[in-house]
């Protein structure tokens, strides 16, 4: 009877509660920076909300140094300010800077989303900063203009 009971308030715990946290997912895309370890980069993607951000519904750009055997280096960094971004019923413009670790040799770019909100996202770019100059790193479908987002993974 008792494991009766502890299954059921189980059920009922994880139902009453399912709805009051948001989901946490996140796309991104790997991109060899193997020659580039040990130099800053710059994220840069623009996300229009479809509704207003929240504290439980928001989007930020993120960026994991992988290795060759493709195990993360560091942990993932991540725009912890999206609201300072946040422009209502306008695109909005974000950007992540940061460095690539010695022994990458893989860049994982990505978009995290956490809520039930929809967003579109439009304009992702990578850039190498190289002294003064600024190096594109081509991302596929960065601008999100194909029907597909399988160049993405989850």
């Amino acid at each position: 009877m008792l494991k009766f009971k502890l299954y059921t308030f189980a059920i009922l715990f994880s139902i009453i509660t399912s709805k009051s946290y948001a989901q946490f997912f996140e796309i991104y895309q790997a991109v060899d920076v193997e020659k580039y370890q040990g130099k800053n980069f710059i994220l840069e993607g623009k996300i229009f909300y479809v509704d207003d951000i929240t504290n439980s519904s928001w989007a930020v750009l993120g960026a994991r140094s992988i290795n060759a055997d493709g195990k993360q280096l560091k942990q993932t960094f991540y725009n912890d300010n999206a609201s300072d971004y946040f422009k209502k019923n306008e695109w909005s413009a974000y950007e992540l800077s940061g460095k690539i670790e010695k022994g990458a040799k893989y860049l994982a770019t990505s978009i995290a989303i956490s809520g039930n909100d929809s967003y579109y996202l439009d304009d992702f770019k990578l850039f190498i900063k190289d002294g003064k100059n600024k190096i594109e790193i081509p991302l596929k479908n960065g601008d999100f203009e194909t029907n597909t987002i399988l160049n993405w993974q989850s």
